[in-house]
C-alpha cells in the first residue's frame, strides 16, 4: 500500500475494495491492456496530480478518478486512469478510461472511452443464464444482450461449424477449441465483451478468449452464419 498519506491510503483502499465487489458481481477490472517491466509501480505525489491533471481535462469534471497500474522506468512512466462507476436506471454501469504516458516530464492522454457493463440473465436454452456483459458507448444494452446470446449459442451448439476469420488457421481449429474450452458451469456468469463496428459485430467469449465476428448488413443485423473467429493466446 502507498504510504504518501493518510487519505491517499484510503483512497487507495476504498478503490482495491471496489475492485474486489466487482470481480464478486462478474464486472471486469480496470483493463490492463499489456503487462510491462516496471522498476517502480508507483508514481510519487508530485508526478500523480500532474497525471490527474492531464487526464482530467478529457473526463467529465463530476467524476472522481483513480490512477490504475502506474509503471515508471527512470525518467519516464505510464499509467491508467479510470473514473468512479455511474448506474443507470437501466441497471448498467458506465465509466471512464484512458491510458497516459510521459517521457522527463508532461504527461500526454490518449482518448477518454467510455465504457459500460451490466451483469444480466439472459435465457439460454430455456433457462435463465448469468452473461457479465462489457460493451462500448456505440452499443445499445439491447444489441449487447441479443449479440451476446447469439454467440454463445453459437459457441455451445454441437453442430456449429464456424471458420477462422484468419486463413492461415486450419479450419478444424473450431472443434478443437470448443472440446478444449468449455463455458463456465452454470453458478457461474458467462464474461463476454461486445464492439458494435461498422462493418462487424464482435463478441469476445473472455472466459475462453475466442472471439466471434459476424459482418453487418445494411440494416445493421449481424448474420450469424456467416460469422467466423478468432483464438487468442494469453501469454503469463
Amino acid at each position: 500500500m502507498r504510504i504518501f498519506d493518510l487519505r491517499e491510503s484510503v483512497r487507495s483502499a476504498v478503490f482495491a475494495g471496489a475492485i474486489i465487489l466487482m470481480y464478486g458481481l462478474g464486472m471486469p477490472a480496470p483493463a490492463v491492456a499489456q503487462t510491462y517491466q516496471c522498476e517502480f509501480r508507483i508514481l510519487q505525489p508530485n508526478d500523480e496530480r500532474r497525471l490527474v491533471a492531464s487526464a482530467s481535462t478529457s473526463l467529465p469534471p463530476d467524476l472522481e478518478t483513480f490512477v490504475t497500474h502506474p509503471c515508471r522506468n527512470g525518467s519516464s512512466a505510464r499509467a491508467g486512469i479510470v473514473t468512479e462507476h455511474v448506474k443507470e436506471s437501466n441497471g448498467v454501469l458506465h465509466w471512464w478510461e484512458l491510458t497516459c504516458r510521459r517521457d522527463a516530464e508532461d504527461w500526454h492522454c490518449d482518448p477518454a472511452e467510455r465504457k459500460q457493463f451490466i451483469n444480466t440473465s439472459l435465457r439460454y436454452r430455456g433457462r435463465p443464464r448469468q452473461v457479465a456483459i462489457s460493451f462500448g458507448k456505440d452499443t445499445t444494452l439491447s444489441q449487447a444482450r441479443e449479440l451476446s446470446l447469439e454467440a454463445i449459442n453459437l459457441y455451445a451448439d454441437p453442430a456449429s461449424h464456424v471458420p477462422p476469420c484468419s486463413t492461415d488457421v486450419i479450419e478444424s481449429r473450431w472443434a478443437v477449441i470448443r472440446a478444449r474450452d468449455k463455458l463456465p458451469p452454470p453458478k457461474m456468469p458467462i464474461h463476454v465483451e461486445v464492439s458494435v463496428n461498422t462493418d462487424a459485430n464482435s463478441v469476445m467469449l473472455s472466459d475462453i478468449n475466442v472471439e466471434i465476428r459476424s459482418p453487418r448488413s445494411t440494416d445493421n443485423v449481424s448474420n450469424p452464419t456467416t460469422a467466423c473467429f478468432n483464438e487468442f493466446v494469453v501469454i503469463t
